[in-house]
């Protein structure tokens, strides 16, 4: 008579068990996988913006170092205010529909920053305290600037490269 070998496998109760392991596992380290998903993506939303907002302050204030002289070693400013600033070439920022936007010397326009909650440019004559955006801008030695947008705010200051005359 030929001896008979148990049997090999999972009885059902062992497979029954092994699922239930594997369930409690798995509820346990669900939320946690959930939560890291959530924590990079709200970390790379924050990276895009603060890159976002750093890449519109550098070039506000690449702009202002490369400011036109204008008469007598002033800035040749066509308009300045605390939220836009216009050069005599053509060249400038403004705010259009919540966007920073970027003017070239030809009229095109092209939007540096979305979405922009704050953008302030004061315009500091040389004795380095007095606001002179109000009176008369073109005398500005230092122009300081703070954007924000997302959630994120940065502030700069600008020296143009055009010496002002009379402080």
């Amino acid at each position: 008579m030929a001896e008979r070998t148990p049997a090999r496998g999972f009885t059902l109760v062992e497979l029954l068990a092994s699922i239930v392991v594997l369930a409690i596992i798995g509820a346990v380290v669900l939320p946690l996988v959930a939560t890291a998903t959530s924590r990079y993506r709200i970390a790379t939303d924050q990276r895009a913006a603060v890159e976002r907002v750093a890449y519109a302050l550098d070039r506000v204030v690449r702009l202002i170092r490369e400011a036109p002289a204008g008469p007598g070693g002033t800035l040749d400013l066509a308009s300045a205010s605390a939220d836009a600033l216009r050069f005599g070439d053509g060249r400038g920022i403004e705010m259009a529909s919540g966007d920073l936007v970027l003017r070239l010397p030809d009229g095109t326009t092209g939007v540096l920053c979305p979405d922009v909650d704050v953008v302030e440019l004061r315009y500091i004559a040389a004795d380095g305290v007095t606001d002179v955006g109000a009176t008369d801008p073109a005398r500005a030695w230092r122009v300081e600037v703070r954007l924000g947008a997302a959630g994120v705010e940065l502030i700069a200051a600008a020296f143009p490269r055009v010496r002002t005359m009379g402080g």
